[in-house]
This record gives structure tokens, sequence and C-alpha cells, in this order.
């Protein structure tokens, strides 16, 4: 080890000093290990080592602290994040926090090789450049997590060198103690193919993101899981078909894909409670997926994105959860019309469906609609039966390419009275082009009372007038909540 590694490993790790700078009475004595513990994983790992030198019950929780959480973004300057680093690398200048991050990583796991801490949680979150020793001590840290017993192995690891991927050692797909296990990362590699037994029998929690794993793999993982409750499947472009069967306790199923590679959905899941999809897709020609899921009679919180989806698929879907409690249903552009009939529902989101033209909902114990739109779009929405309705609000945002004209401001009239009864409109009108056009004369009826108009401009000051204009005579808020401008405090709350 260099000299820069030892100065490095000097300064992030606690010191061993002869006389210990506490206090005479350490105010943290009292409190259990396990809150201590618990103190200690709300801050970065960095931060936790230093408070060693706080207190001595501290640093004997640091040495027992059953979490170790390496996260790149706690080594990054201000104003840096994490999510950036993917798509852009690292600037020439930052490229030490490469190694930095990696000797603290190597400081730590020989402190976990050297306490024999009964570990419950490691995470990985990094973002690598140099590839000549990131591999090795990877494998040494994850290696003395399973021999620590470790539950819960969270890796997201993002490589910016194109021809270089980092393998998960094969040891962790034959552990008895991972309860949850998450891999993100498009150059992450789980190779199943090359494992002979693979059984996490105490697996319940799975979680797989841009992991290049093909049919035969995941069905190999899947029989390997017997009693997996969660399972979360998000871009992983080898697979062509998403089958999921045989997991008799699974409850919660997310799953995203596209439809350029996956051809086929079919879920199996008797006991399934949760389900989310999200099948994307902007090319038109693009065939949709085929989607099978009639043997989960217990679903109660169903939520849906598909581009591809038609009226006719989706009533058939709907028309199967019987015992359904909570809908969102996201960014399906070709549905033009929605009929929701179901006993049980409590809560509908519809959001951003750009063709969207007919709501019709029938549910009696319905309490919370919400309608967002990015588009000002104002379908026609029809409710039966809904006495229990105390939530019912609508979002719509007005782009640069919305033109609100005095036929739009009638239109919204139109709207809030053909449809239900709104309580809360929020109204976003921002970068609009050309002026706000609107008439003199009154429209033809008064308008719709509402509890609240919330309302965001982001347009020059001299259109302001015009918009309040024709919004107040659409609809007689109780309350307006009125901003302009870019500032968050920047509003103006008033009772008319």
């Amino acid at each position: 080890m260099d000299s820069r590694e030892k100065r490095i490993k000097k300064n992030l790790m606690p010191q061993q000093v002869s006389e210990p700078p506490w206090p005479m009475d350490d105010l943290f004595e009292s409190l259990p290990e396990h809150i201590l513990h618990h103190i200690l994983s709300l801050l970065p790992l960095k931060e936790a080592a230093r408070t060693t030198l706080v207190s001595r019950s501290l640093q004997r929780a640091w040495y027992s602290h059953p979490e170790f959480i390496f996260d790149l973004k706690d080594f990054l300057p201000v104003g840096w994040k994490f999510s950036f680093i993917p798509y852009c690398g690292y600037p020439n200048s930052l490229h030490g926090i490469n190694d930095r991050f990696l000797c603290f990583v190597d400081s730590a796991t020989s402190k976990l090789l050297e306490q024999r801490i009964a570990l419950r949680r490691l995470k990985i979150w990094a973002t690598l450049v140099e590839t000549d020793r990131s591999p090795a001590l990877f494998d040494k840290c994850i290696g003395a997590a399973l021999e620590n017993g470790v539950q819960e192995l969270d890796l997201k690891i993002y490589i910016k060198n194109h021809d270089w991927s980092y393998s998960v050692p094969a040891r962790v797909f034959s552990s008895g103690f991972i309860k949850t296990l998450t891999l993100i990362g498009e150059r992450l590699i789980a190779p199943l193919a090359s494992i002979r037994t693979l059984y996490l029998n105490s697996l319940q929690s799975l979680k797989l993101c841009g992991t290049p794993i093909n049919d035969q793999m995941l069905q190999k993982l899947l029989r390997g899981c017997p009693v997996l409750e969660n399972l979360s499947l998000h871009r992983c472009r080898s697979l062509t078909q998403i089958i999921i069967s045989g997991l008799i306790k699974l409850r919660t199923l997310d799953l995203s894909h596209n439809h350029r590679g996956v051809n086929r959905v079919e879920i199996k899941a008797p006991g399934l409670e949760t389900f989310e999809y999200s099948a994307y897709c902007l090319d038109e020609g693009v065939a949709g997926t085929i989607l099978v899921l009639d043997r989960s009679p217990k679903l109660k919180h169903l939520k849906f994105m598909d581009y591809q989806m038609t009226h006719e698929r989706f009533q058939e879907l709907l028309s199967k959860f019987l015992l359904l409690e909570s809908l969102i249903i996201e960014h399906s552009k070709r549905l033009n019309r929605i009929k929701i009939s179901n006993p049980l529902l409590q809560e509908i989101l519809i959001r951003d469906c750009t063709g969207l033209e007919d709501i019709e909902i029938d549910a009696p114990k319905l309490w919370s609609f919400r309608y967002k739109s990015w588009e000002g779009l104002l379908p026609f929405i029809r409710m039966k039966n809904s006495c229990f309705l105390s939530v019912c609000e609508a979002e719509i945002r007005c782009q640069s390419h919305t033109e609100l004209v005095a036929n739009w401001f009638i239109e919204l009239k139109e709207f809030f009275t053909r449809s239900c009864t709104f309580r809360s409109l929020s109204l976003a009108v921002n970068s609009m082009q050309g002026d706000v056009q609107h008439t003199d004369d009154p429209l033809p009826s008064l308008p719709c009372d509402i509890d609240q108009l919330n309302l965001d401009i982001e347009v020059p000051p001299s259109r302001h007038a015009a918009i309040l204009d024709g919004l107040l005579s659409a609809c007689r808020p109780t309350t307006l909540r009125a901003k302009a401008g870019y500032s968050e405090n920047s509003f103006l709350k008033v009772h008319i």
C-alpha cells in the first residue's frame, strides 16, 4: 500500500488515541444498542465513523454496527448528484474521488473481517472508472458480508468503461441468510447460467434493474426462491418473455419493460395483492405486449401504464379484479375512454392519458378521485354512486403548445358542470406562446362552485389578468391560491 492510500485511510477511519476526548458524562450511555445503531444508520458512513470520537457508547455501537453502507454520493463535492454520474461520468478533476471511495471500502471491509460483526445490510452504490482493483475489492467485501450472515444485499453499480462488467459472486445465489437482494446496473452480471445449485431459501424480496438476464436465467432464479413475497423487474433488456408462476407467497409484483423486447407477460400468482406494470414504447408500429393476468383474484392495488393498451383490452383486464381498492392509470396514450365499475374501489388516479375523452365511474365506496393532465385536456367525466367522495381533484398543466382561448375556458366550465363535483383544481400555465384570447361576453351560465383553485402562472405579467378573468368566469373558488413566477414564495392566498 502506498503512502497516499495510507494517508487516505488515516483521514477516513476513526483513530485510536491514548486519551479519548469523550466528556465525563456520556449522554449516549443510557441508550440501548439498537437505538445507537439506528442513529448511526441515519448518517453517511464516513460521518458515522467519526462519531466514535464523540462518545464511548457510540464507539462500541460503531464496532458492532450491523449495516455497512458505501454510497459514492457521500464522497462527491457539494452540488454533485449521484444520479448524474452514470450518464455524464466524472470530470477529469474528480477521478480521485473513486480512489478515496475504494480505499474507504477496503478499510471498512478489513474491520468487518476483524470484528466478525453479525451483518444485517450491505449496500454498495458506486460508479466506477477504474477497474483494475474494483472487482477483487468488491468480491472481498461481499464475501466478508456473506461470512457474517448478511440479510440485505443492495448493489447499484454503474461502470463508465463500456468494455468492462462486474460479475456478482456466485456465492450470493446460494446464501441461506439473504432476505433482500437488489441488483441494479446494466453491466452488473448475475452468473446464473454457470451456477449448478441455486437456492435462496430465505429470500423474500428481489429487485433486478437493467440486469442482463435472459428468459431461462430468470426462470432458474425464481425456482430457487420458494418464499419470495416481493419481486421487481425493471428494464431487463435480454428478456423476451416474463412468466411468473409457482410463487405461492408472492404479494407484490413490479414490472417495467419495453414493447420492443418483451412480447408476452404471463402471471400466475394466486396471492398477488399489488401489481405495478409499465410497458413503454413510443413507436406506433410496434405490436403491444400480450399481458395474461387471470389467476390473481386477491389483487387490491393496480398501477398501470401501457402505451399500446386499447380500451377493449383494458376493460377485459379490469373486469377480473373484483377486490380492487386502488387504481392508477398513467401514460396509456391509446386509451380513449375508460369505464370503471367496482364495488370496493376507493382511490382512482388518472394521469397523462393524452387520448382520453370519456371517463365513466361506478364505485359506491370511492372517496378519492384525481385527474392530472400535462396537455390541458378536459375529458367528459361521469360518476355514479359516489356518495362517499371526499377528495376530488383535477391538476391540469398547459404547456407552450396549449392555446388558451375563450373556447378553452368555456370547455373548462363545461368540464366542471358535466363532470363530478371537483373540490380542487390546480392549473399551471407556463412558457405559453402568443396572447391569451378571451371574450368580454359573459359565459352562458353562472360559474361552478369549487373549494380551492391553485394557480401557478409562469408567463409575462401582462397576461395574468386575462387568465384570471377566464378562470373566474368558469369556476368560483372559495379559496384562491395564486403563484406567479419561479420563486417558491411568490404566491398570494386570499379568501373570496
